[in-house]
């Protein structure tokens, strides 16, 4: 049996026949593939928008932290560093504060080391004792609380005798260091 004995009915069934097994096995697989092959592209494009995205946060998280180091070494001069000893520590305390109270010319009467803390700031005061015109005491204050490291006034007594112009103060100054580690 040839092609051409066939009737045109048989043939435009063969012919639909043979299209639909075009379509089924050749087409679909390669619709599927393509498809298949899209997503893949736009998953790796997701990730790579990913990836783009953490650099940027990574050069933004660089430059915060040069930022806060910065912060922290303007911040860290205000502090004593690097002493292992508590007692030297509060030496040099008493050497600066003595010589604040030499500039605005206070005598310092006599000195008290106090307890120091511990930890990772370690709080170093002293007690000293002075006596003083009203307006000296205040210029030694004002420039302990205004020194090249971070100093504070925890307490301070004043005390007058009578009709005297001088007064009499108890200060308790206390440094502030971070040892060894």
């Amino acid at each position: 049996m040839s092609l051409g004995t066939l009737s045109w009915r048989l043939k435009a069934g063969l012919v639909v026949a043979l299209l639909l097994i075009l379509v089924r096995f050749v087409l679909t697989p390669l619709y599927e593939k393509q498809d298949a092959t899209i997503q893949r592209v736009q998953v790796l494009q997701q990730a790579v928008a990913k990836k783009k995205n953490l650099i940027g946060n990574e050069e933004k998280i660089d430059a915060l932290l040069e930022e806060t180091q910065s912060s922290l070494e303007d911040v860290l001069k205000y502090y004593y560093q690097d002493f292992s000893d508590t007692q030297a520590l509060q030496l040099t305390l008493q050497k600066e504060i003595e010589e604040l109270a030499s500039s605005q010319g206070i005598k310092i009467g006599r000195k008290d080391w106090l307890y120091p803390s511990e930890g990772e700031i370690v709080q170093v005061p002293i007690k000293i004792m002075c006596e003083s015109e009203p307006q000296k005491i205040m210029g030694f204050l004002s420039a302990v609380e205004n020194a090249e490291r971070f100093f504070s006034v925890d307490r301070l007594r004043i005390t007058s005798q009578g009709n005297s112009s001088a007064i009499r103060a108890e200060i308790d100054v206390s440094g502030y260091g971070i040892p060894k580690e």
